[in-house]
């Protein structure tokens, strides 16, 4: 989604990103040789497998004719010994590979590798079953309270149960919706999630208002209005989700500065993801002057709230003495808390340091 990304040694990442699950040689694929295109040195391709949820409508780099589609397959044809590439997603923001960070110093011709990304998903969705605002019912404050605790006691049913018994109301619809969603309580059923958050939302109810928009809308446009009610209610997930929409283009024309703004909204509100953004705006000085110091504070804000690609940020900032000065004691000691996260790249720094 976003359009722009930075690169250093390693890159410094924000929000609604995917990451690299793994990147190998298939030596039993012979794609590269059967159906091989040739560079401008006259040298066969190789081609990288890209497997992802996404459209990928370009990929910049040493990249050879058309991006072939089958399903999740996403074939790209890319020169010998090419060293990097950056995949650009339609609903995502770009990624930039660099090949050495998974153990292939280049990617060499008539060969063919494969690459599966996974999402690095911030948020939780927790506060979309806690959220209430004008649209609920007073009388019914003591039933969402149940309906939470059982749900976080792993007591689905009963928590499903309390929704029917109050099935009208949009914090139960959109409840309900949830469990549907994740298949907790009753059988996984996104049809019946997707028109009962579509019932809340008609409701009013924002944190159903912002799911509709990021996840049930194919027109950009009725995603951006869907998000931007819900924002306008002060939800914190959509105020976040309207600054990406708004720094992406997204249903939108592009405005750093509308991004920043309902990033900041955001951000008082305690949202890491909203806080690792604004750091990276101030990292690359996307509407607003370059300032690593800035940006080193903000991820620190997002990376103490757990943040992990904040607190992988984090280490690369001391690793390089941007915004503070070079330790890279302190750089593995940020890269160790994002790699007990699971954050590949991290653990990847960690052990060359």
């Amino acid at each position: 989604m976003i359009i722009m990304t930075l690169v250093f040694s390693h890159q410094i990442a924000w929000s609604q990103a995917y990451e690299v699950e793994s990147l190998e040689l298939n030596v039993k694929d012979l794609t590269a040789r059967t159906q091989s295109r040739v560079d401008a040195n006259g040298r066969k391709c190789g081609i990288l497998k890209i497997y992802v949820n996404d459209e990928i409508p370009e990929v910049r780099g040493n990249i050879i004719g058309d991006i072939k589609v089958s399903g999740l397959e996403k074939i790209v044809y890319f020169s010998h010994d090419t060293k990097q590439l950056e995949l650009i997603f339609r609903n995502h923001i770009p990624l930039n590979i660099i090949f050495r960070d998974y153990g292939f110093p280049t990617l060499s011709g008539e060969l063919t590798y494969v690459l599966k990304l996974k999402e690095n998903n911030t948020y939780s969705g927790k506060g979309d079953a806690v959220w209430t605002d004008a649209s609920t019912r007073s009388e019914n404050i003591g039933i969402y309270n149940e309906i939470y605790n059982a749900y976080d006691a792993g007591l689905y049913k009963k928590a499903f149960d309390l929704c029917k018994s109050i099935q009208d109301d949009p914090y139960a619809q959109n409840f309900m919706a949830i469990m549907f969603l994740r298949g907790h309580g009753v059988t996984q059923d996104p049809v019946a999630a997707q028109n009962l958050f579509c019932k809340a939302a008609g409701s009013g109810y924002a944190p159903a208002q912002n799911q509709v928009g990021t996840s049930y809308s194919n027109n950009p446009k009725e995603a951006f209005e869907w998000v931007r009610k819900a924002a306008l209610q002060g939800y914190p997930a959509a105020q976040y989700n309207l600054g990406n929409y708004y720094a992406g283009g997204y249903g939108v024309k592009q405005d750093d500065d509308e991004a920043i703004n309902w990033f900041r909204k955001a951000a008082e509100k305690g949202f890491d993801a909203a806080y690792l953004n604004l750091g990276y705006m101030y990292n690359v000085g996307r509407g607003v002057p370059k300032n690593y110091s800035e940006a080193l504070r903000l991820y620190r804000k997002a990376a103490d709230l757990g943040n992990v690609i904040a607190q992988y940020n984090m280490g690369v900032m001391y690793k390089n003495g941007q915004g503070v000065a070079k330790n890279i004691e302190e750089a593995k000691k940020w890269f160790k808390k994002a790699a007990d996260q699971g954050h590949v790249e991290a653990r990847n720094m960690l052990n060359s340091l």
